[in-house]
């Protein structure tokens, strides 16, 4: 083994590593998703919904999840495995064109649910804290069971194509959507009660989603470790009443004074003189 190779197995001063045992999630199973969702009916609130049915154009523009719910299940006759029920609730924002008026920018909702099976292990055990609950009795916190943990990770969403839908036929009946929603969601539309079964006109959009679910337990590890890990930053915050100290901490802006000699993939940057095609 080289002496450089050497040096960074026994640590950045040349410290044996000692073995130390962490208490942390492993994870046991993972899996990527590339979702397209077609159609599904956005939910606006009544206010929202009223400039909507007025409006001449509607265009979906944006998208962003703002709650997951996630439910875990052991899989029947499949020891190990576990069924990951997870529903995304989206906002999606779009333009209404009422005519000769400007565009008004209005925003609700849609539901998205996928089911995920991933292997968990098993595991018998349950476990009790004593950390502190805020406005919880003192004593242990409760024990969990022993089922695994399941975390999505998911980017904003892409709005892939929208259309609008007259409610010609006047639908109606409940949405099982809209039985039960999480205080989030509420939030979001400042509490306001949502049009289902009377909006003239309905939005659909289709979105594509890219998501990554992992399953974990927490786990005792035996890890190597070397020194505790002390900044050599120092902290010299700036004063919010001193602009120059913020000034000072800008980059100076280079490119501004000399302009680059080509523009991302333009062509004509190629060859020098012009472009030769």
């Amino acid at each position: 083994m080289s002496e450089q190779n050497d040096n960074a197995v026994r640590g950045c001063g040349g410290e044996e590593p000692r073995a130390v045992c962490l208490d942390g999630n492993k994870i046991y199973d993972s899996c990527r998703d590339r979702d397209c969702v077609e159609n599904m009916r956005v939910y606006f609130p009544r206010s929202a919904q009223a400039l909507v049915d007025r409006g001449v154009n509607l265009k979906a523009k944006s998208a962003e999840i703002i709650w997951t719910y996630i439910d875990v299940e052991p899989v029947p006759f499949s020891r190990g495995y576990y069924q990951a029920d997870i529903r995304f609730y989206v906002k999606v924002t779009a333009d209404s064109c009422g005519g000769l008026m400007r565009n008004q920018e209005v925003s609700g909702f849609c539901v998205y649910d996928k089911k995920v099976i991933l292997f968990g292990s098993e595991g018998n055990a349950r476990s009790f804290s004593s950390e502190y609950v805020a406005g919880g009795c003192d004593g242990s916190v409760a024990g969990s069971g022993n089922l695994p943990v399941v975390v999505v990770d998911v980017v904003e969403p892409i709005v892939l194509a929208s259309r609008v839908e007259e409610n010609c036929a006047g639908r109606s009946g409940a949405e099982p959507e809209l039985a039960s929603l999480p205080d989030f969601v509420n939030r979001a539309f400042c509490g306001e009660d949502f049009a289902v079964s009377e909006a003239e006109k309905r939005l659909y959009v289709s979105l594509g989603i890219f998501s990554l679910t992992r399953i974990q337990r927490n786990v005792q590890l035996l890890v190597p470790s070397y020194e505790f890990s002390v900044p050599e930053k120092e902290c010299t915050p700036c004063e919010a009443e001193d602009p120059c100290c913020l000034f000072g901490k800008l980059r100076f802006p280079v490119d501004q004074f000399f302009p680059p000699e080509t523009l991302g993939d333009d062509p004509r940057g190629e060859g020098g003189c012009g472009y030769r095609g």
